[in-house]
């Protein structure tokens, strides 16, 4: 119950100042990212082309991440017990530019849920960019835009994914 309401609510302290406008787009959720009180970025450098990354990511984005996860979240508050079933709905996609693949992961949620910061995209609420450019014939950046309550498990799934040590699928029950 907590990460559900902290992935609601975090979007409002997501951003910076008094604004609560929800990212629309992955380049404003970049922006959002250093001003935020929540917000990470994490940078490296692996040594495998930009090619076999985005093949690795075609192949598993879809597979595990494309997924619908229903929870029932119960709460007592002394005088009874309150619960809710959600259903988070994730949505990876992958752009390609010659040199450049750009891969996010949106997230809806569906049921007796609060989202504050305005209308989410068509999609969901942008959980993660990732940006992954080529540097050299066999090493590719890798930098990676987060904040919500969550998104560690997809971080790690493509750190690992992008250095090829392992083509396993995170837990999303887990999140």
């Amino acid at each position: 119950m907590k990460k559900l309401l902290l992935l609601l609510i975090l979007p409002v302290f997501f951003s910076a100042g008094c604004s609560m406008k929800m990212p629309m787009n992955p380049a404003e959720f970049r922006q959002m990212v250093p001003e935020s009180m929540f917000g990470k970025k994490d940078s490296y450098t692996v040594n495998r082309s930009l090619s076999k990354i985005t093949k690795t990511f075609k192949q598993k984005s879809d597979k595990c991440l494309r997924k619908s996860i229903e929870r029932t979240s119960c709460q007592s508050n002394g005088y009874g017990t309150t619960c809710h079933k959600t259903i988070n709905h994730y949505n990876p996609k992958i752009k390609l530019t010659k040199n450049k693949m750009e891969f996010t992961i949106q997230t809806s949620v569906e049921g007796n849920v609060i989202i504050l910061g305005g209308d989410p995209p068509k999609g969901g609420m942008y959980q993660l960019v990732a940006d992954i450019t080529a540097v050299g014939k066999n090493k590719s950046q890798v930098d990676v835009y987060y904040g919500w309550a969550g998104s560690d498990m997809f971080v790690s799934a493509i750190k690992n994914w992008a250095n090829g040590k392992t083509r396993g699928c995170p837990d999303l029950t887990q999140n």
